[in-house]
């Protein structure tokens, strides 16, 4: 009677003439399509899951179509990010459990998963202009998306999130995308590697991140956090992509292994951390982590372990305002133009009272 497809987007083929039909959202009882004479195919573009309910009359009789059980998925993450797949990939864990099907997950970091999810498959997610390698090819029933979109965002002609990506949590974005209720749920990262590779006693610090509003902007922040950590005897162990060769670290800086950093995480006292992907790493290991943060709402990160340092006596949260318009290509750029007052505003003695509370 009717033929399904689920690529990216739902399409509804009529298999005969002489149908109506309605589309419906199970969930949340929106109608997403009515129509009287289907002929033609019914498009709806939305990359997320929906629990679908087909209602089709022919001759008066009513039949009615749920989406048909899933034999294999694919979940295309559209992130660089570290921290993105760090709190997306568990949720997708869910999805599988959920539905109970075969699920192939393409992401940046398929070889840092693979361990931890041995019921989903791991393949490398290919970009634009990039060909598909053989081996990588699967045939799947239904293919779905996970990625961060603002509101009315659209991805080639598609919505791509039933929520604004700047109003919940990152980890939420993909509960929302999944038909997943929304939830923390913690990876348990560990390194294979036996023993501690530092024998100190020490802190991990990152001073990264991808853009000027994600970091600590007052010049003397991390230089007093790291006296501070120095003379309680703590080494200080700097960790991300780029070093910023502050006096009294150890720069460890983009030179591990996927399980030499999660060891050196794991068995730290503590992580110190502007928002980036190390700090949900440390948090996947189970690490106590600190973060400086400026740009960002409360609770839009995860919150075991998990104390944040944000100063809301100054302007703040910008990332999380739906009316504010970002330049991606201006990693200088300041929302608000108050030239970063969010972070600068965020003394030492803030931090190291926070640290006081854990060492």
């Amino acid at each position: 009677m009717i033929a399904l497809s689920v690529n990216k987007g739902v399409e509804v083929h009529p298999k005969e003439q002489g149908l109506s039909i309605k589309i419906i959202d199970r969930k949340t009882n929106e109608v997403l399509k009515a129509v009287k004479k289907f002929n033609k195919p019914i498009v709806i573009n939305e990359t997320f899951y929906r629990d679908l309910f087909f209602f089709v009359v022919k001759n008066n009789k009513i039949i009615t179509f749920d989406l048909p059980p899933f034999e294999t998925v694919v979940i295309e993450v559209h992130s660089t990010a570290l921290g993105d797949q760090i709190a997306w990939i568990p949720i997708i864990d869910l999805f599988q459990k959920k539905h109970n099907c075969r699920v192939v997950v393409r992401c940046y970091f398929p070889d840092l998963f693979k361990r931890f999810y041995p019921n989903l498959e791991f393949r490398r997610q290919y970009f634009v202009g990039e060909t598909i390698e053989q081996e990588d090819v699967v045939n799947a029933t239904a293919v779905y998306i996970i990625g961060y979109a603002i509101a009315g965002k659209m991805d080639k002609g598609n919505r791509i999130s039933p929520v604004d990506c700047r109003t919940t949590s990152l980890q939420h974005i993909a509960c929302h995308q999944l038909g997943i209720e929304p939830q923390e749920v913690v990876p348990k990262f560990r390194s294979n590697i036996i023993g501690r590779m530092i024998k100190d006693k020490y802190v991990c610090i990152t001073t990264c991140g991808t853009a000027r509003m994600k970091l600590w902007n007052n010049p003397n922040g991390f230089p007093d956090v790291i006296k501070f950590l120095n003379n309680l005897g703590y080494k200080v162990i700097d960790l991300g992509l780029h070093s910023d060769h502050l006096e009294g670290t150890i720069s460890m800086n983009g030179k591990l292994e996927w399980n030499e950093l999660m060891n050196i995480l794991q068995h730290a006292d503590l992580m110190v951390s502007t928002t980036n992907g190390l700090q949900w790493m440390a948090w996947a290991v189970g690490t106590n982590v600190i973060s400086i943060n400026g740009n960002c709402m409360p609770d839009m990160v995860f919150n075991t372990k998990h104390t944040q340092v944000i100063n809301t006596d100054v302007c703040h949260g910008c990332f999380n305002d739906p009316k504010e318009v970002f330049n991606s290509n201006d990693v200088n750029y300041c929302p608000r133009k108050k030239n970063f007052e969010c972070s600068t505003q965020i003394s030492s003695e803030m931090v190291v009272n926070e640290i006081k509370k854990i060492l």
